[in-house]
């Protein structure tokens, strides 16, 4: 996978362009490789404001198409604790493929187990997949393949790479 120098995309509102650079490898899977790039155009109080790119695989387009669109729907539903899907638009250097824009990137400072949280911090943890099931749930949306980062300070999670939801 390469990139140009910086990459463009519009913002939710489409009117203006979000510019990233500095890519940073951070794992692919069955869906794609993910990146995360930082701002370009963020402010020194926000220069850390990250967003992370998945870029699919040739086999994997329409799978990667469909997560950002799950993705946008459980957004409008105010669905908590899951990926926000930016933008999605073309790999600049093949267009079979595609590349979704996602945020928040997760801090280093996390684990994927309930059980690699400290004690006090698991019910919490518990507590915030229960909800974000439902709420997936009443949004009409389920998966197969549930990845929750949890933060290692607080417990809160966050569900990524829902390339099976549907």
């Amino acid at each position: 996978v390469t990139f140009p120098e910086q990459l463009s995309f519009p913002t939710k509102n489409g009117k203006f362009l979000r510019t990233v650079s500095k890519p940073r490898f951070l794992g692919s899977g069955s869906g794609g490789a993910v990146f995360a790039f930082s701002d370009v155009n963020a402010s020194s109080k926000t220069r850390n404001v990250d967003v992370a790119v998945k870029v699919s695989w040739l086999r994997s387009t329409s799978t990667v198409e469909n997560e950002c669109e799950v993705l946008q729907i459980l957004e409008k539903r105010k669905v908590s604790g899951v990926e926000t899907c930016l933008a999605k638009q073309r790999y600049p250097t093949d267009a079979r493929r595609v590349m979704i824009v996602l945020e928040p990137v997760v801090s280093a400072e996390s684990v994927a187990a309930v059980s690699e949280l400290e004690a006090p911090l698991r019910p919490h943890a518990v507590r915030c997949i229960i909800r974000t099931m439902v709420q997936m749930l009443a949004a009409e949306v389920v998966t197969s393949d549930v990845q929750p980062l949890m933060n290692i300070q607080t417990g809160d999670v966050l569900f990524i790479d829902l390339t099976e939801a549907k």
